[in-house]
């Protein structure tokens, strides 16, 4: 039963788009937009409109969040 509820969600997980898991880790952390604007150089309007899919996320963007949070989301 255990696995089958992982497989769920993982599909889930793997459904989303790169913003919207950058989004859910820093609600999961507890992390500000503010301080993610702040270590990538990224204006906080700008983190707010990646994050709510109101602009095209560019690889360059990616990979600065991608080295502030420490995590590795591709796809």
């Amino acid at each position: 039963m255990f696995a089958k509820q992982i497989k769920i969600m993982m599909k889930e997980i793997n459904e989303k788009t790169i913003p919207q898991k950058f989004k859910e880790h820093l609600e999961l952390n507890g992390t500000k937009q503010t301080w993610l604007a702040q270590k990538t150089g990224i204006s906080p309007e700008h983190i707010s409109n990646i994050l709510a899919d109101r602009v095209l996320l560019t690889e360059e963007n990616k990979d600065k969040i991608n080295k502030v949070l420490g995590t590795n989301f591709t796809n």
